[in-house]
């Protein structure tokens, strides 16, 4: 009997100082992905800061390209859609309607047809918020051809837009 308890014991004695697992810290997947997605938004933000350095010289350059290659037609050549959509314009039109204000912004530039005015609609795409547009004013505006929906006036939008005297 003796033997039996010391043999009992003995494996638990043995059985305590046994080799111990070593704790092992698991990284919650989650927030291995939290951290990916946080890398990849500063790459982002790095990457457009870069770009927008850069675009301000392109953006320049593709202006005048648009100003060169843009055709100023009339209103009637538009409004029967004789022009192709996609191709480069310029319009000239007093500012009669606001729709939306700032970069993307809408608005209707009109002109005197006869005994009625004819709008045509602009969407601002020149992604500089440098002009305001006020009702009454004349512009230019050099962009591209959007076409017409319907019997609706016709679209340009544009890429660049300059105040006419």
């Amino acid at each position: 009997m003796k033997r039996l308890l010391f043999v009992f014991v003995a494996i638990l004695l043995l059985a305590g100082c046994g080799n111990t697992p070593k704790e092992t810290v698991k990284e919650d997947p989650m927030q291995e992905e939290i951290e990916k997605e946080k890398q990849k938004a500063q790459e982002k933000i790095d990457n457009e800061e870069e770009t927008e350095e850069m675009s301000v010289e392109d953006r320049e350059k593709l202006n005048n390209d648009i100003k060169e290659k843009a055709v100023e037609y009339d209103y009637m050549e538009l409004f029967r859609n004789e022009v192709a959509e996609g191709e480069f314009v310029k319009f000239t039109g007093e500012a009669s309607q606001i729709t939306k204000e700032g970069i993307l912004g809408e608005f209707a530039l009109e002109i005197n047809l006869e005994k009625t005015k004819a709008p045509v609609s602009i969407t601002d795409i020149t992604m500089d918020d440098s002009i305001e547009i006020e009702i009454g004013k004349k512009y230019t505006v050099y962009g591209m051809f959007m076409g017409r929906e319907d019997k609706k006036a016709p679209k340009i939008a544009a890429n660049v837009i300059e105040e006419s005297k």
